[in-house]
């Protein structure tokens, strides 16, 4: 014959390992045995399988760098990065189970997984059901290779205990990708708004952003002191100022100063500036900008490299000239006196004063005054001025068109002694003259 028999009708529930079957002749006690076999359950079985998360629970990024290993940047600032690990439990050959869910994390690490040890990173007890479980977020300060374990510790007789602690629960810390933006500026720091004059310096600034903190050491497990650890230096480094030019990409800049200025210290996110170079030549100049890096930015950054920022070009200008004229000349006049009776001469002479008004009838300003005197014993003489310091340019201004009137005025007195001969002015309305001035008050017209 052939039976079975319902261990659950029974109430007998958990794993069982072995079975005793015997047949008997009859149901007393004492009764012949007749058959008795022996033989096993399926045993029952736990299953841990565990998949590295990021801190929100979702998946890592895909492989980029063909090393197998998913992977997760680190944070910006003193942030760090946190991860944790999904733990997915089944268990077959029984309903009812209880145990406990450990994980730990292990890293960096540069080979290996994290069989044993590590940080402990969540504790899940009375675990009574198949299912997705998740450890407690981890941050990481430093980057690098990290290995998770995830942990069934079983309760319940006969179902033994299970880990992952494979390969798959490996991941890396990639290091940050900072940011560097570049402007010329001015020696106050301001952007440029135009050219610069030839002979003066130039300035860049660096604008620094997206650097990661270095890697604490204060973290609780001494073997992962960077694992839960304080973010508190800023990344250094230094930044790198290259001008290149004139009117080229490729052409390192010539002058006063140091190009390229290397050993800009970095601290921190910032702005940086370089100390000035003061180019050889007028043109169009090109500055670039390099960050070294500093773990974890080791990956480091760099601006500008194919000259084609505008806000990094400076243009150094030839030094503008302007032009401004200004006519000038020096009045003089003339005077003949002359005796009106034929025959006679002026005696001894006498004097004649020349005065130049800046009026067109001998009042206002007295512009210039010379005074001659004349020999005397002739009918007629001739006497002149000789100005040579006051030019009539001292009275017009730089407008063009400004028209300025001037009269002479000139006066003959006789010798002391002479009461043969009179006196004798000239008259203003007869002597005055105007004069229009048209000229360039700059700044001139460059040159074809």
């Amino acid at each position: 014959m052939e039976g079975g028999i319902d261990l659950t009708e029974l109430g007998l529930e958990g794993c069982f390992r072995s079975f005793m079957a015997e047949t008997r002749s009859s149901p007393e006690p004492g009764a012949q045995l007749k058959d008795f076999v022996l033989g096993a359950f399926e045993q029952c079985q736990a299953t841990v399988t565990t998949t590295p998360k990021d801190g929100t629970g979702n998946p890592l990024a895909a492989d980029t760098d063909s090393d197998g290993l998913d992977e997760i940047t680190i944070g910006t600032g003193a942030a760090g990065v946190d991860v944790t690990d999904s733990l997915n439990l089944t268990v077959e050959g029984t309903n009812t189970f209880t145990g406990t869910l450990t994980f730990f994390i292990c890293g960096p690490i540069t080979s290996g997984t994290c069989d044993t040890g590590g940080v402990p990173a969540g504790t899940i007890n009375n675990v009574t059901a198949e299912g997705d479980y998740s450890s407690d977020p981890v941050n990481l300060t430093e980057v690098g290779r990290y290995c998770w374990r995830g942990y069934f510790d079983s309760n319940t007789p006969n179902l033994d205990d299970a880990f992952d602690s494979s390969t798959g629960e490996c991941f890396e810390v990639l290091p940050v990708q900072p940011t560097l933006d570049t402007v010329a500026v001015d020696a106050n720091g301001d952007p440029l708004t135009g050219p610069v004059d030839f002979g003066s310096a130039v300035y860049d600034k660096a604008i620094l952003s997206g650097t990661a903190y270095k890697p604490g050491t204060d973290g609780a497990d001494t073997t992962y002191p960077s694992i839960e650890a304080t973010m508190d230096t800023p990344a250094n480094g230094s930044i790198t100022f290259t001008l290149l030019g004139p009117d080229d990409c490729s052409t390192l800049a010539s002058g006063t100063g140091t190009n390229p200025e290397t050993g800009v210290t970095v601290s921190d996110d910032g702005d940086y500036f370089s100390s000035g170079f003061t180019p050889d030549t007028p043109g169009l100049y090109h500055w670039q900008a390099s960050y070294s890096g500093d773990s974890p930015n080791t990956l480091g950054a760099s601006h500008n490299a194919l000259c084609d920022d505008e806000e990094e070009d400076v243009t150094v200008r030839q030094i503008p000239t302007e032009i401004k004229t200004q006519q000038s000349w020096y009045p003089n006049d003339t005077a003949t006196i002359t005796s009106s009776v034929a025959g006679d001469n002026l005696g001894a002479g006498g004097s004649v004063v020349f005065e130049l008004w800046d009026s067109a009838t001998c009042d206002g300003t007295l512009f210039y005054t010379e005074t001659e005197t004349l020999a005397g014993g002739a009918h007629s003489e001739e006497v002149s001025t000789s100005n040579t310091t006051v030019p009539i340019s001292t009275l017009y201004g730089d407008s063009a068109g400004t028209s300025v009137s001037y009269s002479w005025k000139v006066t003959y007195t006789p010798a002391a002694g002479d009461t043969a001969h009179t006196g004798i002015q000239s008259a203003c309305s007869a002597e005055h003259f105007t004069i229009t001035y048209t000229n360039d008050p700059g700044p001139g017209t460059d040159l074809p």
